[in-house]
């Protein structure tokens, strides 16, 4: 395996793990998901759902609101 694809793994978590950074349950995380309300790619390794750390701290880091001056 190269270290390209080990880095891939490696930054994959399961929905429980990602739920907890976005501060939803796993249960709205999947809805959201669903209804395409989150930019997020889900990966499946058998029954588990996949998602990218880095992809969430990009989607965390777009919604930041400017503080006011």
């Amino acid at each position: 395996m190269s270290q390209q694809d080990q880095d891939f793994l490696d930054d994959l978590i399961p929905r429980a793990e990602a739920a907890k950074l976005l501060r939803v349950t796993p249960e709205s995380l999947a809805v959201l998901h669903c209804r395409g309300a989150i930019p997020l790619s889900r990966y499946k390794r058998g029954r588990e759902s996949l998602y990218s750390k880095s992809e969430i701290a990009d989607y965390i880091r777009s919604c930041r609101i400017p503080a006011s001056t």
